[in-house]
């Protein structure tokens, strides 16, 4: 059943018996019972106003903010119901407990959201994760975990999707990518497992970059080509479209487990301002205990818009780690992990 069929099973069927109703007076009203009759017409316009007016009268309820979601994504409204999708996740996270049909329509809103803003349910989830990962810890332990998930929440819910031309299809290779600075590490070791490897993947907070899916994108600062690796386990990169970052990556482990960063080595400037003594080459990189993954190791190239390549090096980082990295005099490092 497609996402947009179960929400609409949820919103219409599984909430109308009473038995399945909660005792909040927005979901008894005449506003919203006429809305979820309109919805069986397909009547959005009508439903969302009466929908507006019941959250006006009655306040915000699970079952409400999901029908308002659903109808501003039926009307086309993305940047509204993704807020109004992120509300409704924001009014499960507030509560000790839900009903099974509160449980519906968060999970039903979630789905939508996934299509709408995956980067933003990614961090959703993550932040879940190391929440239950706190219950298991004590003392500083536990609030430096717990303070982890509060900032990827916050992430989350402020988090503005990119929707300009992307793609999940390669494009295909013209052959212009820059020059770099160093040749890639030579390695024979077994192809790399990216199934455990995203199963493992860190939690991380990256200082003034935001989380957006990796795919190839027509836009100036997307990507040209990604390897299927990445692709297929949805990787998820945090990058600074500001270009504040004085070429270096400042980020925070929040939970063990691998982290990816790439690097464009291409030439960026000249030696003005004592970069050169603080980047790592490829070889840094590896003498560090980074693993720095091939071509075919990859499944092919991370070259971005520009045609610039970027070399990917792995590692497994422990939480609590704080690393502050450079590999070029402008473009920082870029982090990417896995959902």
């Amino acid at each position: 059943m497609s996402t947009l069929r179960f929400l609409t099973a949820v919103i219409c069927v599984g909430i109308v018996p009473a038995t399945a109703l909660s005792k909040d007076a927005g979901e008894r009203s005449e506003s919203y019972q006429a809305a979820l009759s309109l919805f069986r017409q397909k009547q959005f316009n009508a439903a969302e106003t009466l929908l507006a007016n019941c959250r006006a009268e009655f306040g915000d309820s699970i079952p409400v903010v999901s029908a308002s979601a659903f109808c501003a994504q039926q009307l086309g409204k993305d940047k509204q119901s993704i807020d109004l999708y992120k509300r409704l996740l924001l009014l499960a996270d507030g509560r000790e407990a839900l009903s099974e049909a509160e449980e519906k329509h968060v999970d039903a809103g979630r789905k939508a959201l996934r299509k709408l803003d995956p980067a933003a349910v990614v961090l959703y989830e993550h932040a879940l994760q190391l929440r239950e990962q706190a219950e298991t810890l004590q003392g500083s332990g536990r609030e430096l975990v717990l303070s982890g998930a509060d900032a990827l929440l916050n992430q989350a819910f402020n988090n503005e999707p990119d929707h300009l031309g992307e793609t999940n299809e390669q494009a295909p290779d013209n052959g212009d990518t820059a020059g770099r600075g160093n040749d890639p590490v030579e390695t024979n070791e077994a192809q790399p497992d990216f199934k455990e490897i995203a199963r493992n993947s860190a939690g991380v907070r990256v200082v003034n970059a935001n989380p957006r899916p990796l795919r190839v994108s027509n836009h100036e600062k997307g990507w040209h080509r990604v390897p299927e690796s990445l692709l297929k386990h949805r990787a998820i990169i945090f990058s600074n479209e500001s270009g504040k970052t004085n070429g270096v990556v400042d980020f925070e482990v929040l939970k063990t487990g691998y982290v990816l960063l790439a690097c464009d080595y291409s030439y960026q400037g000249n030696q003005s301002g004592n970069w050169v003594e603080e980047r790592w080459t490829s070889d840094d990189f590896v003498n560090n205990g980074w693993k720095h993954f091939t071509e075919q190791m990859m499944g092919g190239l991370l070259v971005s818009a520009k045609g610039k390549r970027f070399d990917v090096f792995m590692k497994k980082l422990k939480q609590g780690e704080k690393l502050r990295l450079r590999c070029n005099k402008y473009l920082a490092p870029i982090v990417i992990v896995f959902p």
